[in-house]
């Protein structure tokens, strides 16, 4: 009867699929941004590579917080009910960027120096990637699970039911079950909800 309870209104597959949309697409872009940052910045002839990475660095001491987080994504940008406002503000980490840094940075230089001479550039090099893939499923693996489990952006910005994670389609879930046990409905043939502790099994 709890697992009916889940998954009679086809709510639980949306948040399912789209929860799988926006881990793929956001591990996607996650990747994307810190690799084409950390490997500029693991290039020892690159001008600006130690201002830059303070700049990065600080970003980890300090944050704007969420209320200039929320006017940013809501007022300015026009994100609200859209996945960017799942994606955009945590588009990169600072600490997995800098992990592919040092990876990067470990590399041996003569391999890049042999593709330079071969003729490949920094856009066309094949070198560094195909070496660094450890670092990059971890990383990738990190921005995985992140996406899976977050559910408080969602809670910010998304509204329309359709679009809601599949986190916050069952904590939605086990509220109503929750505020059916506290009004002393806990037959389920009365009112449809099993108790909440068999909500919260049949969804873990």
């Amino acid at each position: 009867n709890a697992y009916s309870y889940i998954v009679k209104d086809g709510s639980i597959f949306r948040g399912l699929a789209n929860s799988l949309l926006v881990t793929a697409v956001g591990t996607f872009i996650n990747m994307f941004m810190s690799t084409t940052l950390a490997y500029p910045l693991a290039r020892s002839d690159f001008r600006w590579r130690n201002g830059i990475t303070n700049m990065v660095i600080v970003t980890m001491l300090f944050g704007g917080g969420m209320v200039p987080s929320y006017i940013l994504v809501v007022n300015i940008l026009h994100l609200r009910n859209t996945y960017w406002a799942l994606w955009l503000p945590g588009a990169i980490s600072a600490f997995n960027m800098i992990i592919i840094k040092n990876y990067f940075q470990g590399l041996p230089k003569e391999l890049e120096e042999a593709s330079h001479i071969d003729g490949a550039s920094d856009l066309t090099i094949k070198v560094v990637l195909p070496l660094s893939k450890p670092v990059l499923a971890s990383v990738g693996l990190f921005y995985a699970v992140g996406h899976w489990n977050a559910y408080f952006n969602s809670l910010l910005y998304i509204d329309n039911v359709n679009m809601k994670v599949v986190q916050q389609v069952l904590r939605e879930v086990m509220q109503q079950a929750q505020q059916a046990e506290t009004d002393e409905l806990m037959d389920w043939g009365s009112n449809g909800a099993p108790p909440s502790k068999a909500v919260r099994m049949a969804s873990t």
